[in-house]
């Protein structure tokens, strides 16, 4: 899928995507998305709530986004893109997860982002780190510290140690995904649980690991450094698979005052 305003290169296990402007498509593809980022797509589509209205949604979202420190509203907007464009880029992944936190008004703790292969036969367990470049990094250095967090994260994760983070993506596959695929995913949810139950630290899983880089894409963050993290990754051999999907954007306060003049309306 092509969005106007995106620059994208992508291989078959990375892609670098260069938001160069904040564009009516982009602004609109968020209008439509929205309420499925939060709430999830099929709980969206089966019942229609009020609640789940493009205005009931934003308000919602700016309600949770305004009680955050700078540093994790960074980190929300961060995940919110990569929510709105992963898997217009990917067509064969299929998200299984949504924005919202189920338990209070924050937004989702664990895994940020997951997703089931096309054929629902393999899952895919992703990871978001989002900052700004600051003054001790250039662009490539600083993302490949996002990455590299990126990883740590998702290695913790992987350990077994967080039982409940299966626990709230089985959850999120009720809101997500066709009533028809749910068995098979939550199947598929369920083996991963009992093998790191079994060996915990010892079983690799498929990872997409993620970095948000907000700095002026005038100065790119180059592709030869993304493909250099991703062989310094694979050789490291934690995971069945991975994939780095790198994302930059000038600044994240241009979706904040979009979505603040949404509201107004």
């Amino acid at each position: 899928m092509s969005i106007k305003g995106l620059d994208v290169v992508s291989d078959d296990h990375y892609t670098v995507c260069y938001i160069n402007e904040f564009t009516e498509e982009l602004k609109d593809l968020i209008r439509i998305e929205l309420s499925s980022i939060c709430n999830g797509k099929s709980e969206v589509e089966e019942y229609n709530l009020d609640a789940y209205s493009y205005e009931n949604t934003l308000a919602d979202f700016l309600k949770r986004y305004d009680l955050q420190t700078d540093k994790t509203k960074k980190g929300i907007m961060g995940e919110l893109i990569a929510h709105l464009i992963i898997d217009k880029i990917l067509p064969n992944l299929e998200k299984i997860s949504i924005l919202f936190n189920k338990e209070d008004q924050t937004i989702k703790k664990g895994f940020d982002l997951t997703y089931v292969e096309a054929g629902n036969s393999v899952i895919w367990y992703g990871e978001v780190k989002s900052g700004e470049l600051g003054n001790k990094h250039t662009v490539d250095s600083k993302n490949k510290v996002l990455l590299d967090n990126s990883k740590k994260g998702m290695k913790g994760f992987l350990t077994g140690q967080r039982p409940n983070l299966w626990k709230s993506v089985l959850i999120d596959v009720n809101m997500s995904i066709a009533q028809y695929n749910r068995k098979k995913v939550k199947n598929l949810l369920d083996d991963d649980i009992k093998q790191i139950k079994k060996y915990p630290g010892n079983i690799k899983k498929n990872a997409i690991l993620i970095s948000v880089l907000f700095h002026n894409t005038n100065n790119k963050i180059s592709v030869k450094s993304v493909q250099t993290c991703l062989n310094d990754i694979c050789s490291e051999k934690i995971f069945s698979d991975a994939i780095v999907f790198t994302i930059q954007k000038t600044t994240y306060t241009k979706i904040e005052e979009f979505l603040k003049q949404e509201i107004s309306k």
